[in-house]
């Protein structure tokens, strides 16, 4: 099942979920504290809250069980635009379409809203999930290098 997360006790819960998910990533692409330090492994509670992280996205889980396994953040980027951020499914929940269960539940949301796009930024030597979001009817616009990240930035679009 899949629902938005509203209360600050269940967002809570995602820090280590968006942590967990993403350190495989991380590990995978030799990603440290040290050199990229806006990526989701290193999320932390005082960032998520602190940082005001929660009031700029909306966040949904994924629900097995009542356990969250998974979750996706969506925010407004322009008038008919949406973000997706923060995609993460817990690695032993992997492979069962979860993720893309998360993608087209935020797609539904996203349309009720009047959005019209949905812009990505991933790792874009991570061919896996470019190849996933390929597969999603997303479409690459264009990739850059940053000075401060040691991967190149993959920029992906869909309009729904």
């Amino acid at each position: 099942m899949i629902r938005a997360i509203n209360s600050n006790d269940e967002l809570k819960l995602l820090v280590p979920i968006i942590q967990k998910a993403n350190l495989t990533v991380a590990s995978e692409f030799n990603l440290t504290i040290q050199n990229a330090p806006t990526n989701p492994a290193f999320i932390t509670e005082f960032y998520f809250f602190e940082g005001m992280e929660q009031k700029k996205h909306q966040y949904f889980g994924y629900f097995v069980d009542q356990k969250i396994v998974g979750c996706l953040a969506i925010r407004l980027i322009s008038e008919k635009s949406y973000g997706i951020d923060r995609l993460a499914v817990l690695p032993e929940f992997r492979h069962q379409g979860f993720g893309e269960m998360l993608i087209q539940h935020v797609e539904n949301h996203i349309k009720s809203l009047g959005g019209k796009k949905i812009l990505i930024g991933i790792i874009f030597e991570n061919k896996l999930l470019l190849n996933w979001y390929l597969k999603l009817r997303f479409i690459l616009t264009g990739t850059k290098k940053f000075d401060h990240l040691p991967f190149t930035v993959g920029f992906m679009e869909k309009n729904i």
